[in-house]
């Protein structure tokens, strides 16, 4: 009976140990499970120093292999002046998202680009940008790239680099998301580049 016992509590420490861990590191669908709940955790970073190394590898893996999508948009129609004859062009933004297996959006990048255009030519090119951190771990590192070439009365391009980096106190990873678009003399915006961050 006493043997019987020992077994028996052996086997509550055992659930209790993996309880305890979180997460079986082999498994794909409980790691993703666990980083979701890690960007809902009051102290991310505090539960995962936690982890085992192995466990910590599965949930590096995860938020680093991310899946970027893009996505343009203008906030209104371009606006006219009946006495010059130019139009200006609202705000185009041309945002990457970046998203794990996890679902989790780790980070964003956006550029925002307006111009004044008449049907030959095009004037007062104005590129800006914006960001956002989505991932318990992630970390805005500032514009490594910004460039607008003009050489064309046509057309110009916009090019714009975001640096970030994914810090999770074992590993960091330096991530630089690319987005270069050309805007025309007749208002057309089209995105030429659009690299995830590597």
């Amino acid at each position: 009976m006493a043997l019987a016992s020992t077994v028996g509590l052996s086997g509550v420490a055992a659930a209790k140990s993996k309880n305890s861990n979180g997460f079986d590191p082999d498994k794909q669908s409980e790691v993703n499970e666990f980083v979701r709940e890690l960007h809902e955790a009051k102290k991310p970073k505090k539960r995962f120093k936690k982890l085992s190394e192995d466990q910590k590898q599965a949930v590096i893996d995860v938020l680093t292999d991310i899946t970027w999508k893009y996505e343009s948009n203008i906030s209104m129609k371009s606006q006219s002046s009946a006495q010059s004859g130019w139009k200006h062009k609202p705000t185009v933004k041309t945002t990457a998202y970046g998203d794990t297996a996890a679902s989790t959006r780790e980070y964003s990048f956006t550029q925002e680009l307006t111009w004044e255009y008449n049907g030959d030519t095009y004037r007062n090119v104005e590129q800006d940008y914006d960001y956002s951190l989505g991932g318990v771990f992630a970390d805005w590192d500032g514009i490594k790239k910004k460039t607008t070439d003009e050489s064309s009365d046509r057309f110009f391009t916009a090019e714009i680099q975001g640096k970030f980096s994914l810090d999770v106190g074992v590993d960091i990873k330096n991530v630089v998301a690319t987005i270069e678009s050309r805007g025309n003399a007749s208002g057309v915006h089209t995105v030429l580049e659009k690299d995830a961050p590597a």
